[in-house]
């Protein structure tokens, strides 16, 4: 997970989850949640989240907030 705002940079937290429903030979997913990046205009720090972000291979990426 990665977040922003104004002025703070950016934090990750790396969750791990499991679904009992799902057979256990089930492939790994990797998701990234973007919650109040509160992007009036690009910057600099933009640039450094797209490349983390691309640095996670995820297979889903979702934005909220």
């Amino acid at each position: 997970m990665a977040s922003a705002g104004p002025g703070r940079g950016f934090s990750t937290e790396r969750v791990r989850l499991v679904a009992d429903r799902l057979p256990a030979d089930a492939p790994a997913l990797r998701f990234v949640h973007l919650s109040d990046l509160h992007l009036r205009a690009l910057r600099p720090e933009h640039d450094r989240l797209v490349e983390l972000i691309d640095t996670w291979a995820p297979d889903f990426i979702f934005l909220t907030g």
